[in-house]
Parts: C-alpha cells; structure tokens; sequence
C-alpha cells in the first residue's frame, strides 16, 4: 500500500515538474534565440572568438542590431514582471533591457552617420559625418570593453583640427552619443542603485564570465511564473502600452482650432524641456508595440475579422502584405502556446503608420543637418503630414480598439 502511494506521488511529481519545465521552456525561447544571434558577433563558424574589429563588423549587420533591439524590447515588456520582488526590476529592466539598449543606441550611432555618407554631396558634411562615424565606431568599442581609453586616449588618425590639432573621440560625439556614454557610466556605478545586475562585467573578450554568457545563464536559472499567469502578465502590458499611448494623443480643445494633443507636440523632432514628446517619441512609442508583441515568440496572431471600415482595404496593398512588420512569428509551441489574435487590418494600420512617421522624422533629420537649422524641430511641411496621420489614428480610436481585443483574451 505505501509503495502505490509512493509511486503515485511520484508520477504526480514527475507530472508537474514536466509543466513546469515546459512553461519555463516557453518563456526562456523568447530570450534565447536573440542572445544566439547577438553571439555569432563574438564567435566565428570555427568555435573561435573574434578580434574587437571583427565583433564591431559583425556588429553593424542588420541581424545583430535586431536582436539587440529585441532582447530590448523584451527586457521592457517584463519590466514590471512580479513587482513585488525588487531582484526582477533589476534584472530585467536594468540589466536586459537597458544594457541592450545601450548596444544597439551605440550600433544606431554608426548607422546613422553611414546613412547621412548616403545621402548628402556637400564635402563638408561628409567630412563632418565621415569624422562622426569614426568616433561612433570608438564609442562601440567602449560599450563592449568599458575601456574609456577609446574615449578619453582615443585619437582619430586621419582627422586633424586647424593648426595641426588633434582630434580626439570625446570631441566628435552627437548628443546622443554622449548619452550613451553618460547612461553607460550609470550602468556600472556601483554606487547607483540602477545599476545593471553585470556592472562590473563587460560584453568583449566573450567568456563564460562575459555579461553575455551571464544574461544567457541567469536566463536559463530564472524562476518563471506558470504559462496561464506569464500569459495573462504579457498581454495586460501590451494593452496598458496602448492605453497610453491613446490617452497622450487625446485631442485637447483649442480656440483656433489648431490640433493639439494630450502629451505630444509633433512640431518638435524629440522631446521637450517641459516634458512634451515629440514625433521621434510617437514613432518610437508606437513601434515600441509591434516589437513587443512580436518578440514574444508566437504568443500574439492576426485573424480577418475588421472592426474599423476605413481599415478593411489596406489588407490588400502588396507593400504590406511582403513587409516583415506585419507578421508575428508562429510559435514553438503550438501544442502549449494560447495564441492572442488581433485583427490583421489593425495592426497592417499600425504598421503604415510606423513606416509614414518613420519616413517624416528621417527626412526632418536629413533637412536639419542640410539647412544647419535646430535638429529639435521638426519642420512645418512633415510635422502637418504627422498630426494629420495622428488625427486619424486618433479619431478611429485604432489603438483603443487593439487594446480592447487584447483585454478579451486574458
């Protein structure tokens, strides 16, 4: 008798510990695949680790940026993920999500100088964007290393100030390279009690002690919630972010009948002083979404239903229906993952929106940096084309509607 209640017992156990693994399973793939693919910057196709040069070219390809933005966006959506315990804000806000962010703000550096070389014929500016680039690439090098001697000793060799002067990294970086360095800096003081989980690690050399193989292992470690309370936890995020972004683009009555929103003024290209987000904020706020929901490995899904009339055609435009940011990855895990499905012609409207907005604060950048003007403005012509866009997606209540059917899944 006490063998049968032993072996029951048993196979009770055995039974709950393969759930178990199996959520864990589920919740540690969204991860994982991403570090794999940030990793084939550190690790050549023969097993070896690569030179510094050689993980800041690999760095710059498309894939890598990608998946540092999604571990990113990752780290976001969990963020809040059991409040109650102050090791997880730490973990994955400090140390995913902003220690990615820092990667992949200092790959964009690079980038964007490479996109500016492409696009402007006056020699001075390509002077200015060639020396730019350079000091970007140092600036990589740093965030990697945590060497400051690529900042503060680095000296670029074929750049040289009048009379002969030198040129040095810490002199030739944007605004936003020097936040980067500032945020870097806040990530690994010890003394600050946001900082990164790995503050006193770094990301090159790539060993087992590397924050790479750290993040990767802590990963795998974690203590995941059950799928039903992951589930439900995942998708209330996803709901409130539109819920927010809907409520700071509300309209606000004005005498003249000019548009005003809530907490955006899309006259500005970044943000203001006294708080207000401009229309690189509304972009990114947007986009922020569509990566959350899709790094999440399958959990959401697009079905045919239509509930907005005016959007029921743009499921057609063959532009769309080939774009990568209009599908969801089909899950690993068909048999365990409860899909979430949205409407597909909403979220194709999410989508046209991110790439107009996109388009309009690229060409403000490039327009600024020709005229030599304010970069903090956006001009008049692109910021009417951005409050007429964010009329209607206001005024069609799309991201409310999109919340709303993702609160009726939970």
């Amino acid at each position: 008798m006490l063998f049968k209640k032993l072996f029951a017992f048993s196979l009770i156990l055995f039974f709950s510990t393969s759930l178990l693994a199996s959520d864990r399973d589920i919740q540690k793939e969204r991860f994982i695949n991403h570090i794999n693919e940030l990793e084939k910057a550190f690790i050549n196709s023969k097993g070896k680790r690569n030179s510094l040069d050689d993980v800041v070219k690999k760095m710059l390809s498309g894939a890598r940026r990608v998946a540092a933005f999604n571990l990113q966006a990752l780290g976001k959506v969990y963020s809040s993920y059991k409040p109650e315990n102050t090791h997880n804000r730490v973990f994955f806000r400090n140390t995913i999500r902003f220690e990615f962010k820092l990667i992949e703000d200092a790959i964009g550096e690079v980038k964007q100088h490479m996109e500016y070389l492409g696009k402007t014929k006056k020699e001075k500016k390509i002077i200015k964007h060639q020396r730019n680039k350079a000091a970007a690439i140092e600036l990589l090098k740093y965030v990697l290393t945590g060497d400051k001697d690529f900042l503060d000793g680095k000296v670029l060799e074929n750049y040289k100030k009048p009379k002969g002067k030198k040129v040095k990294v810490s002199d030739n970086l944007t605004h936003e390279g020097e936040q980067i360095v500032k945020k870097f800096k806040a990530l690994s003081d010890k003394s600050n009690k946001d900082r990164s989980l790995f503050w006193n690690k770094s990301w090159f050399p790539h060993k087992s002690q590397s924050k790479l193989s750290l993040l990767s292992q802590a990963l795998t470690d974690y203590p995941w919630s059950s799928y039903k309370e992951d589930r439900a936890f995942l998708l209330s995020q996803l709901s409130l972010h539109l819920d927010t972004i809907a409520d700071d683009t509300s309209l606000i009555p004005t005498k003249e009948g000019s548009i005003l929103f809530k907490n955006y003024d899309l006259n500005l290209l970044e943000n203001g002083e006294n708080g207000e987000k401009g229309l690189h904020e509304y972009r990114r706020e947007l986009r922020w979404f569509s990566f959350q929901a899709g790094v999440l490995n399958g959990l959401m899904g697009t079905d045919n239903s239509c509930p907005i009339n005016d959007y029921k055609d743009i499921v057609l435009r063959e532009d769309l229906i080939k774009s990568r940011y209009t599908k969801f990855p089909k899950t690993p895990f068909p048999d365990k993952e409860n899909v979430c499905y949205i409407s597909k012609c909403l979220y194709y409207k999410l989508a046209d929106v991110i790439s107009l907005i996109g388009d309009l604060k690229d060409n403000s950048k490039v327009y600024n940096s020709e005229k030599d003007i304010d970069d903090n403005i956006t001009p008049r012509q692109y910021a009417k084309e951005a409050e007429d866009i964010a009329l209607g997606v206001t005024k069609n209540r799309l991201l409310q509607t999109m919340s709303e059917q993702i609160n009726s899944c939970i």
